[in-house]
């Protein structure tokens, strides 16, 4: 094998990695389609309102947690929208969307009670005030028998990005809609904890973003490699292959 064939080779492998990162670049212009939704909530007492039916065993539960994942290209969602008039600047006037969950996670008073299972997140709702919106419903639900937890009400909530540009030009209308979404019981409304048999009043909150997938960070970490070295070939060139004098 010929010498003039290391650089040859050496030229195709950099090219080849730094190619990598400009590929890199592309998953940040594609909606994502895995989304992590993360909730918060805690059992409350509204005066006037029964706090609900706690079936033990032990003393009411006072905070809790749920996690899960959405694939936006499941075959099990489901999702309508629509929006007021033909702008492109308009929002979202009103929706309705149903969701599979996987990895549904959720702890009690900080200790795990459903450990990856499958679930479902859905809500409603239509205009509260511009690109804001107050829930028609909204509720998250995982796991099975005893170990079953979610909750149910009626949320304040704002989409990702509703604005009728967005949605209509999107690859994956449901990303853009989910992708920054957030969500909070309704001041107005009731929110219940339903969690082992037993239903409580409770206030939640929650947010969903954008997961990005592994190949995209690896494909990234290759784009980085490939820089530095097409940088390091650059350099080797413009010196002739030899070492740049540092000193006098």
């Amino acid at each position: 094998m010929s010498a003039e064939l290391f650089p040859s080779l050496r030229s195709y492998l950099v090219t080849c990695l730094a190619s990598g990162a400009i590929a890199a670049c592309l998953p940040a212009f594609v909606q994502a389609t895995e989304i992590q939704f993360n909730f918060t909530g805690g059992v409350v007492t509204i005066p006037g309102v029964p706090q609900g039916v706690w079936n033990g065993p032990g003393p009411i539960p006072q905070t809790f947690q749920l996690s899960f994942l959405v694939n936006t290209l499941s075959p099990g969602n489901s999702f309508q929208y629509s929006f007021p008039n033909s702008s492109p600047n308009a929002c979202v006037d009103s929706v309705n969307i149903s969701l599979v969950a996987t990895d549904f996670n959720a702890s009690v008073n900080g200790q795990s009670v459903v450990q990856g299972a499958s679930g479902s997140y859905a809500f409603s709702g239509g205009n509260l005030g511009p690109c804001s919106y107050i829930g028609g419903s909204y509720g998250a639900s995982g796991g099975t028998g005893s170990h079953a937890l979610g909750f149910s009400g009626v949320p304040d909530f704002g989409l990702g990005n509703p604005q009728q540009s967005a949605v209509r030009g999107s690859s994956d209308p449901l990303a853009t809609l989910l992708n920054g979404s957030g969500y909070f019981s309704d001041s107005g409304d009731i929110t219940y904890l339903i969690y082992d048999g037993s239903v409580l009043t409770a206030v939640v909150s929650g947010s969903a973003s954008s997961v990005p997938e592994p190949d995209s960070w690896m494909l990234f970490a290759a784009g980085a490699v490939g820089l530095f070295l097409f940088r390091r070939q650059g350099t080797s060139l413009r010196t002739g292959g030899r070492p740049i004098a540092t000193g006098p």
